[in-house]
């Protein structure tokens, strides 16, 4: 056989197998509009892998749609489960919140340090160290609201509509010196929600509460403190640590090192007048390397499936909705989606 003739062949054979790997296995797919942002944006290129398996939640897969662009939607709702939209924009799954120390839903980026800067964001600027990073020995406060816009890919902020309750604060390399503590406080309304963390050799005690305005009170008026829960995790002093605080869906919890060490139940917010700023850092003395400020996903209240009633999925059923919730075109319009209409399962983005 002639090298041309073999040549021929190798190139028939790749043609081939390219064919059935995108007919069988997987393909590549455009995503048309913005209604995932900031997990994907209009132009993005995602490898999307065809299967038979039943999707989990918080999957993004993509859907069958009539024009040219695919439809691309995260999973929320699986199969026999009813789903409701709160007035705050929460997501109820058989009328009970998420279990959200699991992380089946992404938070969204809302702040950075190091993409961001801290001006006009903070109300200052903590000292920054020579070796990279920040030292903190004081008070910081932010100077934004949390809404439902996001940070683009290049770090620019999206400004949203909505004012968002639920959020979450992370700082990354985080030390704090000897004897020293930290306190951080996220504000939820009229109710100032605060975890205090205080190392003491190979151990750190969190300490979970809240603030409450006195019933009456103006809003200069001493608050009632009033404590949650309390536990302990092993703590290294010469270290960094990755600590997060979060408050989703009326729960309070702390991750150490990713492990949630503590977590509380919440209940209704106590009301009063809301109280500003958002977040506070409070400390003797920390140094960290970053810090992250991420808001939940916040469900609009438009359409009708699971907004005006909850919605009861049938066995073959999704449920179906956008991350720009604001921008999508999703479940809460066109109801439930057969699994018969679902290509496959976005590889890559959570």
């Amino acid at each position: 056989m002639s090298r041309a003739r073999s040549l021929v062949w190798v190139l028939a054979l790749a043609a081939l197998a390219l064919v059935s790997l995108r007919a069988f296995v997987g393909d590549l797919f455009t995503v048309g509009s913005s209604s995932m942002e900031p997990t994907l944006f209009p132009g993005d290129r995602v490898l999307v892998r065809f299967t038979d398996e039943l999707p989990v939640r918080g999957d993004v897969v993509v859907v069958r749609a009539t024009g040219d662009d695919p439809l691309v939607k995260r999973v929320v709702g699986l199969p026999g489960e009813e789903l409701s939209i709160t007035s705050s924009g929460d997501l109820l799954v058989d009328r009970a919140p998420l279990d959200r120390s699991l992380g089946v839903l992404p938070l969204v980026p809302v702040f950075q340090a190091t993409r961001c800067g801290w001006s006009p964001s903070w109300s200052e600027a903590p000292e920054a160290l020579a070796e990279g990073g920040w030292s903190l020995g004081g008070s910081l406060r932010t100077a934004f609201d949390v809404t439902d816009g996001h940070l683009d890919a290049e770090g620019q902020w999206i400004a949203g509509e909505v004012s968002v309750a639920d959020l979450a604060v992370t700082l990354l390399g985080l030390r704090i010196c000897e004897g020293s503590t930290l306190e951080l406080t996220l504000t939820e309304g009229g109710d100032q929600l605060f975890v205090s963390v205080l190392p003491e050799g190979d151990r750190v005690t969190v300490r979970l509460g809240r603030r409450a305005p006195l019933p009456g009170a103006g809003r200069d008026a001493p608050s009632l403190r009033a404590p949650l829960a309390e536990g302990e995790a092993p703590w290294s002093g010469s270290s960094p640590h990755a600590l997060t605080v979060a408050n989703l869906d009326d729960r309070l919890l702390v991750r150490l090192d990713g492990a949630v060490v503590l977590e509380a139940a919440l209940g209704p917010p106590t009301g009063g007048p809301a109280v500003q700023p958002r977040v506070v850092l409070e400390a003797e003395e920390v140094t960290f390397e970053d810090l992250l400020v991420e808001r939940d996903l916040h469900y609009t209240r438009r359409g009708a499936f699971g907004v005006d009633a909850p919605v009861r999925l049938g066995p073959g059923e999704l449920f179906l909705l956008g991350d720009a919730s604001g921008r999508s075109t999703d479940s809460r319009e066109f109801g439930p989606v057969p699994l018969g209409e679902v290509l496959g399962r976005v590889v890559g983005p959570r």
